[in-house]
């Protein structure tokens, strides 16, 4: 494992190696992995680190389905 900022990590909020492992599951799946990255994975880790936690998982999920909604408006 090399040390230093992951870039990757700093983006999307996963690590390079972890990366790869989506990456490959979006091949294997017919899933545009850029798309992943930019509309979901990004745009998660945004509003996870602009706002407060949020402790009540209905909230949490209400919250990741309304990204998904919007991600695949962009299809």
């Amino acid at each position: 494992m090399s040390k230093g900022v992951d870039r990757t990590f700093m983006h999307y909020g996963v690590r390079q190696d972890d990366m790869s492992i989506i990456e490959n599951a979006c091949m294997d799946n017919d899933i545009d992995a850029e798309w992943m990255k930019e509309f979901i994975l990004k745009e998660y880790h945004l509003q996870r680190n602009n706002q407060e936690p949020v402790e009540d998982k209905k909230a949490e999920d209400k919250k990741l389905t309304k990204l998904l909604n919007k991600a695949l408006k962009q299809i």
